[in-house]
């Protein structure tokens, strides 16, 4: 097979230094649901489906007719990229907060972990033309929250979920987790954009109260020879405001992440999405 090309693994479980088309070999076998050898040197068997998808009181399986469940097992190990099978799987999950945890970091009460969010899993029924993540760039990929994409859904437990795709828990755990983070950064992002749009009415605001004067005194159309101190001042205002910004940006604490900070930074968030898929 593809995978008996590979370098050996020395026996005491150490990550054997293979080669760059070794690893990319193994990283394609993986994604696309076959035999592939782990970093460990363990033989993981392909991907298969299961005949019984839960034994829930609600009959997942029940509502999903078996060749869709085929089409959908084959369609998204067709993907062959890792990347794209998590935005699918993300576009099926739908996250709601609970008692507005989305944003808290994971707590501990009496011993247990305070669940900050709640999740509904859904099985497309009518495989769409088109896959959501078609035509998103890596960027997009990683950052943007995807929507459910249209067609008649499902919804079934997470063992139903997680054996359709044959995916593990741990999987589905880390799609929560990015979905949370994305979550968080299109919110500090319409944050922003609301203090950059109230920051721009106020600005607007003062120009208009400085230059009044100046127009109700020229009804005569006379021509303008002199600006009054009143705007002079609103205008150097306006533009300490701006220079203090873009200084601050710079080397304020809580962007250079030595600092803590009340929000967290689009471009922080940005980074820890990148990472969470290195």
């Amino acid at each position: 097979s593809d995978s008996d090309s590979l370098s050996p693994i020395p026996e005491n479980g150490r990550v054997f230094d293979w080669t760059e088309e070794e690893r990319e070999e193994n990283k394609r076998l993986r994604n696309a649901g076959l035999e592939y050898i782990s970093r460990t040197g363990r033989t993981v068997a392909a991907k298969t489906q299961t005949d019984q998808l839960c034994n829930c009181p609600q009959k997942c399986g029940e509502r999903i007719p078996r060749e869709v469940q085929a089409r959908l097992f084959a369609d998204f190990y067709k993907m062959g990229d890792h990347l794209k099978q998590n935005y699918f799987l993300q576009s099926y999950i739908e996250m709601r907060s609970v008692h507005k945890r989305l944003f808290q970091e994971e707590t501990r009460v009496g011993g247990r972990l305070q669940r900050r969010v709640s999740c509904k899993y859904r099985v497309p029924i009518e495989i769409p033309p088109s896959l959501p993540c078609e035509n998103l760039s890596i960027q997009d990929l990683k950052r943007k929250k995807p929507k459910l994409p249209p067609g008649k859904t499902v919804e079934v437990c997470q063992k139903a979920f997680m054996n359709v795709y044959a995916i593990t828990e741990k999987r589905i755990r880390m799609q929560r987790e990015r979905l949370i983070m994305k979550s968080r950064y299109e919110a500090e992002e319409k944050r922003i954009e609301a203090e950059e749009m109230k920051t721009s009415v106020s600005v607007a605001r003062d120009l208009v109260a400085g230059i009044r004067p100046l127009l109700m005194s020229q009804s005569d159309n006379a021509p303008i020879t002199t600006l009054p101190s009143q705007l002079l001042s609103s205008i150097d205002h306006d533009i300490t405001v701006v220079n203090n910004f873009f200084r601050n940006q710079l080397w304020k604490p809580e962007y250079m992440g030595s600092g803590k900070s009340s929000h967290i930074t689009p471009a922080q968030l940005s980074l820890e999405l990148d990472l969470e898929y290195e």
